[in-house]
């Protein structure tokens, strides 16, 4: 009887067979053909340093696209065998070899770039380099330049060669006759001063700070000269204080001027009226009354005497004067609400007649007249 022989197990296999079998099957090692490399003359000193040679088998997609060894004449010197330029002091080149022959049956090739920078491409960047710093430079000095030209020319306009010498003052005869010395006194700050550091601005502000100016513009006219435009407050009535004394107001209740007797050219308002100062502003009923006699018709303020101011209702009223042989009338207005109205129907009554009339109420729509 013939048994089928029982296959040796892993354990039994001898060492001699498991070596034979390796050989057998194993894949033959590629062989790289040795590149030869030129001795190097210790006498030369471009050569001195050491020449490499890098040979790389396959295609790696991180390199730059083949170019064959063909167009060698665009990339510069030949190769040599040794795989170096000839005219690479360094001699460091890679040459890729890829996975398949051409027809003709070379390998096709590709020279990667070495560390070193062409000499050329490093004196073109130099050369930007340098034209770049001189366009900064050029730069620089033109703005230097123009930098010193206008403090120069600013140095020279701000000296004493073109110091204020004339300052004229026009629109401001009660100013110059009330308040001159302050006037003077702002004249005199500005002369001698070079033209262009007259600080206008402040000469306005301590300008519009006298009583009667109610604007002031000031302006240069280079060289020498100052120009001052005044508009003054216009004076509309007076009233005296517990002083006796009679303020001079205009339109804004802003006292103008403080005098020892009356003003024959400014209606007079009746009723104790606030000390102030020049310069002082007279709120409440005695600005409303300003405005009163500022709003007058011409018609109305030919006959009108003065005016009076209730201190304590604020009420408003006018004196007007009667016809020949008669007495003055006494007009109430009322509270300061609705002047325009009132006097409108004031005006309307004076046309009417107020013959035989002493006192006259039109401080509402439904006038009343009281006769003698």
């Amino acid at each position: 009887m013939v048994t089928e022989p029982t296959p040796p197990r892993g354990d039994d296999v001898p060492d001699s067979v498991l070596d034979e079998l390796k050989r057998a099957f194993a894949s033959p090692a590629p062989v790289v053909p040795a590149v030869p490399v030129e001795p190097v003359a210790s006498g030369d000193t471009q050569r001195d340093r050491a020449s490499t040679v890098t040979i790389v088998i396959g295609h790696d997609d991180d390199l730059a696209d083949a170019v064959y060894l063909d167009d060698a004449h665009d990339l510069g010197p030949p190769v040599t065998r040794t795989g170096t330029r000839a005219d690479d002091p360094r001699g460091r080149t890679t040459i890729v070899i890829g996975d398949d022959l051409d027809s003709s049956g070379a390998y096709d090739a590709v020279e990667v770039p070495s560390r070193s920078m062409d000499p050329r491409v490093r004196a073109r960047r130099i050369a930007v380099k340098r034209a770049a710093g001189r366009r900064r430079l050029l730069w620089f000095g033109a703005i230097a330049g123009v930098v010193v030209l206008v403090v120069g020319v600013l140095g020279l306009f701000s000296s004493s060669l073109f110091a204020v010498e004339v300052v004229d003052v026009q629109g401001g005869s009660y100013s110059e006759a009330r308040y001159g010395d302050r006037l003077d006194q702002i004249i005199e700050e500005m002369t001698g001063k070079p033209v262009l550091l007259v600080d206008t601005l402040r000469a306005e502000r301590d300008l519009e700070q006298i009583p009667w100016i109610e604007r002031a513009f000031v302006d240069t006219d280079f060289p020498h000269r100052v120009l001052i435009d005044i508009r003054e407050r216009q004076p509309l009535a007076t009233f005296t204080g517990s002083d006796g004394r009679y303020r001079v107001i205009d339109r804004d209740g802003r006292v103008l001027d403080v005098l020892d007797g009356r003003p024959a050219d400014y209606m007079l308002l009746t009723g104790p009226g606030p000390d102030l100062e020049a310069g002082g502003l007279a709120a409440g009923p005695f600005a409303e009354a300003a405005k009163l006699v500022g709003a007058l018709p011409a018609e109305l303020r030919a006959i009108t005497l003065s005016g009076s101011v209730d201190a304590t209702t604020g009420d408003l009223g006018l004196v007007m004067q009667g016809a020949v042989g008669r007495p003055d009338i006494e007009v109430r207005l009322g509270n300061p609400t609705g002047l325009d109205s009132k006097l409108a129907r004031l005006l309307q009554q004076v046309r009417d007649g107020l013959d035989g009339i002493v006192r006259l109420d039109v401080s509402t729509d439904e006038v009343i007249r009281s006769p003698l």
